[in-house]
């Protein structure tokens, strides 16, 4: 992709101009495979730098390149599809010697039916000697969905993100932070790709596009405590609770546990379980056209687990060099998700796959 070239070029030349402060460079490479027929590969590079103490700017590329035959994506006509997902964003942000930070960032993704931009901001206080840390922050995203094969289609759907946090020192080891976000979309939200079945009995009558609500509002808290239990070992535990107008409620809770096994290589461990309820018009079969229809497994009721191992190998130089830090890191998890009321497929297993690299200067 051209942009993309000229972006990363533009992301060299911020770090070469910023040389004489530290400067962070990363890539990625992840790929995720399940057994419902969906590929995806995702490299991914970003820089950051800060030019004057106080300043910080930053930019990424990430694609994500799919190939999928999925039972709910595709309709009755089209068994597989391909696409391509290009990401660039840019950010900047200052934090003054009272310890506060303002920020602001710009997303834009693109992909052959979908185009998305969005700006935020975001503002944050230490207080009480650096015991207590909050932030706010507001996102807006425009995005205007199309369809492949017909230029004639072009619908708008603006989501408006807030979110709010505070993390408080509960001790010389432990950290407690409590976040909530508020997402408020309105527009269209379904997918132009899916399609709805009615059935008579077991006989099924015709298919029909899905036909989603033009407005979601959509809220979450969630608390995480970091611990650190002795020597190299730290524990982190947290837990969120999801609830929409759509009629879902989520619950996820997970814990991770963080091993140094040597000054320069990191171990982590972690699980993770999730349980939702299905929208309020959610139905495996409909036995006539409704209002609002999905098959959307994911507006179905569903239950989760992931399972995640990560390894990080983190060289730091002596004082004065010109390179002050490389690491490496490879992850790798297992996601399992039960479908209790989803006639297509009752269950999904995915690996995710990552490997990683950095350099600070």
């Amino acid at each position: 992709m051209k942009t993309a070239g000229l972006f990363c070029f533009a992301a060299a030349l911020l770090l070469a101009g910023a040389a004489q402060a530290q400067s962070r460079g990363a890539t990625k490479f992840g790929v995720y495979t399940d057994d419902d027929g969906t590929l995806v590969l995702s490299p991914a590079v970003t820089a950051s730098a800060t030019p004057v103490e106080g300043f910080t700017v930053g930019a990424s590329y990430l694609a994500d390149i799919v190939s999928a035959s999925s039972t709910d994506l595709v309709s009755a006509a089209t068994k597989h599809f391909e696409e391509r997902r290009d990401d660039l964003s840019g950010n900047l942000s200052y934090t003054t010697r009272g310890y506060f930070t303002v920020g602001g960032a710009f997303d834009y993704s693109h992909e052959t039916d979908y185009r998305s931009y969005t700006p935020s901001l975001h503002v944050g206080q230490e207080l009480f000697d650096r015991n207590v840390t909050l932030t706010a922050g507001y996102g807006l995203s425009l995005n205007t969905v199309g369809r492949s094969g017909d230029p004639g289609f072009s619908e708008a759907m603006t989501n408006h993100s807030v979110t709010l946090s505070a993390s408080q020192l509960l001790g010389p080891d432990t950290v407690a932070r409590l976040t909530w976000q508020g997402q408020f979309a309105r527009g269209f939200q379904a997918s132009v790709y899916r399609y709805a079945s009615v059935y008579q009995g077991t006989v099924l009558l015709f298919q029909t596009p899905e036909v989603l609500p033009d407005a979601r509002d959509r809220h979450a808290a969630a608390l995480s405590v970091r611990h650190h239990l002795s020597g190299p070992i730290y524990v982190n535990a947290d837990y969120r609770l999801y609830l929409d107008d759509w009629g879902l409620m989520g619950h996820t809770g997970g814990g991770q546990l963080y091993y140094e096994i040597t000054r320069d290589v990191f171990l982590r461990l972690g699980e993770r379980v999730h349980w939702q309820t299905g929208a309020d018009f959610y139905a495996r079969r409909y036995d006539a056209r409704r209002r609002y229809m999905t098959s959307d497994k994911e507006l179905s009721p569903l239950w989760s687990s992931t399972t995640g191992l990560k390894l990080d190998y983190a060289w730091r130089s002596g004082a004065g060099a010109a390179l002050s830090a490389f690491g490496v890191n490879a992850k790798v998890d297992f996601i399992h998700v039960g479908y209790s009321d989803f006639d297509p497929l009752d269950q999904l297993n995915a690996w995710v796959g990552e490997l990683g690299t950095s350099v600070t200067f």
